[in-house]
């Protein structure tokens, strides 16, 4: 496993309830991945979905103890793995090939495939 970090979800305050879901909002993210470009994952939970924000959209060159220390809140994702669009968020149960049901972990592999946890 490569990067792979926990976010406290008390610690971000990011839910989409009143608010539209698209490609910058978020809803209980629970963890976040880099993979070897630099690119920033992260499983949006209740979103049932992982998002992926390319790297000239995050400071990598910004740390605090070893960590990224300021990734900007509210940037569009790039990508979207787990539902249709960035408008969707349905998770059927159980998951199908191409949904996801509250992602909780994400990781990439010395292969850089990535892998995904759910909450069962």
């Amino acid at each position: 496993m490569l990067s792979m970090m926990k976010i406290h979800s008390n610690s971000i305050r990011a839910r989409n309830i009143n608010e539209s879901l698209n490609e910058s909002s978020l809803y209980d993210p629970q963890n976040i991945a880099f993979d070897l470009l630099g690119n920033l994952w992260v499983a949006d939970s209740y979103n049932n979905r992982v998002l992926m924000y390319k790297a000239d959209r995050i400071h990598p060159n910004r740390f605090h103890n070893g960590q990224p220390a300021n990734v900007v809140i509210g940037q569009p994702a790039n990508v979207v793995i787990g539902q249709p669009d960035f408008t969707t968020n349905r998770a059927p149960n159980p998951p199908n090939r191409s949904s996801l049901n509250t992602p909780n972990g994400i990781a990439f592999d010395v292969n850089q495939s990535m892998g995904c946890r759910y909450w069962k």
